[in-house]
């Protein structure tokens, strides 16, 4: 995925970019942008200081996870 500039994002940036609009599982990483390991792309993220929650969504006997990104908090905030 490119911006405006002709310059590609990483993983991290897409990730961040969406996580501000709206929740985001791994089966829509994997078909957005081409990311097969969302959860390393989310901690990676949560070590930069983005509060990224994760909820457990169960389908029957399945689950799976959803993130939220917290805007307008960082991870130091709830740890100091």
């Amino acid at each position: 995925m490119g911006n405006p500039s002709g310059q590609y994002l990483t993983q991290n940036e897409q990730v961040l970019l969406w996580l501000q609009n709206k929740s985001l599982t791994a089966l829509e990483a994997l078909r957005e942008f081409g990311c097969f390991r969302l959860a390393a792309r989310v901690e990676e993220l949560r070590k930069q200081g983005h509060n990224i929650i994760t909820e457990t969504v169960s389908v029957g006997p399945k689950s799976y996870a959803r993130y939220f990104l917290i805007k307008g908090k960082t991870n130091e905030q709830f740890l100091g």
